[in-house]
Order: C-alpha cells, then sequence, then structure tokens
C-alpha cells in the first residue's frame, strides 16, 4: 500500500517488500507459474526504487545478482545489469555484485554466448575492483568481504583458462605495449594465479616489469622460473631481492610474502650445499613469523646436511645431529602438520648420532651440555646412537 499510494514515502518500503519477494520466489519453488510473477514483482519492485529513489548502480547490483540466482537460464540479461551497475559504480562496485558479474559472464561462456577470450580478458578488471577495496578500505568487513570476493573470482578464472590461453589473450597487449607496468604487472599476477612459472612469456613479463618497476612480484617472479627451470643458483639473489623489496608491500601481506620468500632462498641454498647460508636465510624468515615450522626444518635439514663440516673429531663432526634433532623437534612444535616430514628427518638425523665410544675419549658422556661450534655454533644435549 505505501508503494502504490505514497511510492515516495519511505526507500525501506522498496527494500523490505524485496526481501519479502524473495521470500515468496523460494515458497513456490515447486508451482513454476507462480514463482514466475514472484520474480516478476520482485525485479519490479527493483525498478520502482531506482525510478523514485535513485541509486542506479547500487540497485542493479542486487537486481542483477536476484535475477540470476532465479533465472539462471538468462545469464545475459543479469550481465547487462551488472555491466551497467560497472560503469556507474566502478571501485564502489560490492564485493558480492563483482563475483556474481563474473558468474553471469562464466555462465554465458558456458552456453556460448561469449568467449574464452572475453571471459579471460574480464578477471583482472573485476579483481582490480576487490584489490582496490582491501588496500583503501577502513573497515574490516569490507576488507574480508572483498578478499573472499577475490578467492571467488580466483576459482571461476582458474576453472576457465589454461596457461596457453593466457598467453594467447595477453602477449599481444604486452607486445603491444611494453611500457605499461600496470598492464604488465597484472599480467603478472595472472601468470602467477595460474601457476605458468615456466613459459617464456612468463620470464619475459616478469624482467620486463622488474626493468620498469622493481617489485617484489616481479623477482618472486623471475626466481619462481628458474626455480622450475631447475636453476636455483640463479634463484637465490632474485628471492632475497623480493625479501627486501617486500617492505613496499601493504602490511596485511608483507609479512607472509617476506618469510616465502626467505624459506625459498632456504631450500635452494640447501639444494646447493650452503647450509650456513641456508640457516641465514631460515632466521630472515623467523625474524618475521617467529612461529614458522617451516624455518626450523630449513635449519634441522642444514645442520643434518653440514653436521660433518664443523669439529675435530669423530665426536664433534657428528654432534650438528643433535642440533639437528632439536630444530627439527621445535619445528613440530610450531606446526603439528609437518609431522610426517619431521618423523623421518629425526629418524635419519638419530641414525647419525655418533656412539658413545666415539665420545668418550672426549670425555663426553650421555646427557652432557654440549656446544656445537662453527656456523651451527648450538648448545644441545649429548646422546648416542648404540
Amino acid at each position: 500500500i505505501v508503494i502504490s499510494v505514497c511510492p515516495k514515502a519511505r526507500k525501506s518500503a522498496f527494500a523490505n517488500t524485496a526481501k519479502i519477494y524473495s521470500g515468496k520466489v523460494k515458497q513456490a519453488k515447486d508451482n513454476p507459474e507462480v514463482k514466475e510473477l514472484m520474480i516478476d514483482s520482485l525485479m519490479l519492485i527493483y525498478d520502482g526504487r531506482i525510478a523514485n529513489f535513485g541509486q542506479r548502480g547500487y540497485v542493479l547490483e542486487k537486481k542483477g545478482r536476484d535475477h540470476l540466482k532465479y533465472r539462471p537460464k538468462q545469464p545475459e540479461v543479469a550481465y547487462a545489469m551488472f555491466e551497467e551497475a560497472l560503469r556507474l559504480r566502478g571501485n564502489k562496485m560490492g564485493a558480492g555484485a563483482i563475483v556474481y558479474m563474473y558468474k553471469a559472464r562464466y555462465r554465458m561462456f558456458k552456453m556460448d554466448m561469449c568467449t574464452k577470450e572475453e571471459l579471460i580478458e574480464q578477471y583482472p578488471v573485476l579483481k582490480a575492483i576487490a584489490d582496490f577495496n582491501i588496500k583503501n578500505s577502513k573497515k574490516e568487513k569490507n576488507i574480508k568481504n572483498y578478499k573472499t570476493a577475490n578467492e571467488n573470482l580466483l576459482q571461476y578464472f582458474k576453472e576457465v583458462a589454461s596457461c596457453e590461453d593466457l598467453v594467447g589473450a595477453f602477449k599481444p597487449k604486452f607486445e603491444g605495449n611494453p611500457n605499461d607496468v600496470e598492464l604488465i604487472s597484472g599480467v603478472l599476477e595472472l601468470l602467477n594465479a595460474k601457476e605458468c612459472e615456466d613459459s617464456d612469456f612468463y620470464i619475459a613479463v616478469a624482467k620486463r616489469l622488474q626493468e620498469l618497476s622493481p617489485s617484489p612480484l616481479a623477482a618472486w617472479s623471475i626466481a619462481n622460473w628458474y626455480v622450475k627451470k631447475e636453476k636455483c643458483t640463479e634463484a637465490i639473489n632474485y628471492y632475497i631481492e623480493a625479501f627486501s623489496l617486500a617492505d613496499s608491500l601493504p602490511e596485511a601481506e608483507k609479512a607472509s610474502f617476506k618469510v616465502k620468500a626467505a624459506l625459498r632462498a632456504g631450500r635452494c641454498y640447501l639444494s646447493k650445499g650452503e647450509y650456513s647460508n641456508a640457516k641465514l636465510m631460515a632466521n630472515k624468515a623467523l625474524s618475521v613469523d617467529k612461529y614458522s615450522g617451516e624455518a626450523y626444518m630449513i635449519i634441522g635439514d642444514a645442520y643434518y646436511g653440514g653436521s660433518a663440516s664443523v669439529g675435530e673429531n669423530p665426536c664433534a663432526k657428528k654432534a650438528g645431529n643433535w642440533a639437528a634433532v632439536d630444530k627439527y623437534q621445535k619445528a613440530l612444535a610450531k606446526d603439528a602438520e609437518l609431522k610426517a616430514k619431521i618423523g623421518k628427518k629425526i629418524a635419519n638425523a638419530k641414525s647419525r648420532y655418533p656412539s658413545k665410544e666415539q665420545c668418550f675419549f672426549y670425555t663426553i658422556n650421555e646427557g652432557d651440555s654440549y656446544k656445537v661450534i662453527g656456523w651451527i655454533n648450538e648448545t644441545t644435549t649429548a646422546r648416542f646412537n648404540n
């Protein structure tokens, strides 16, 4: 009655009536004719709200969402609503709306109403809206919603796009705009999201971005490419650079990125047998996240691998294995998910403990406190392999 007699009286009348009709649509699920009437009425309520209170873009987001939900065989109609909402709202577009828009486009692709290239090219446009709001919103709830939107967008994107598709869609754009930092950065993010690190296009994009605008993402990407090519030596410096450049990232991303970069560098050092450097990088990770079980595991691996490099007698040269087990146990205490890996590592290290006879002549007894010298530089407890 309020809407019929005095539609401009209350905006809430339209908002509440939309909720009521949404309920009626669900109630009529077993009666297609009535259900369609309820959907039609719901769409008219949205139109009436726009006519009387404006906010066209905002209301079209809601209308498009419900149209896609209740008329899934007409995704192109819902998509047109979202398309207009995007033009009107830009970065103000809601977190849910950008996901529903991509979902509508995805359904259009499945129904041969748009090409795969069009679907792929839309992803970075919508992701940019989510990224903008994650970076600039002051409300924790909004940030959380846009992060969830990003995750949902990525799931649709991964399902449809192969690495070959990305190269085909973005290589011409990259070659036509080799100085466009924003474009190149966006392309690199897409390639990373799809784990396309081993393609020649990937390294071309990453290195070009690093030339134009050194960034943690570019350094990280170049390092990953070298790892894929089994060139860990070349990757190390780029991981270290990524660690340093990560200070430019938003606070919400910085810590996790620095830890990842340091651990990757540490693993590469392990593969080269540079155990003291592996320990150094693991400690860099711990300086950011003291709860990183993986960092303690890398230190344990370094002690296990490099034990023989310190000490001047058979007992001392195996004492590093005591320190290795200490670190493995600490890693497990920090991260229970490492249990399967840690169990095997501890068993291997214990099998290399010195014997009681090897240590007897150096007055080292079971349970004694012992300082492992050199780069290991750890105080541990003597244990024997009997």
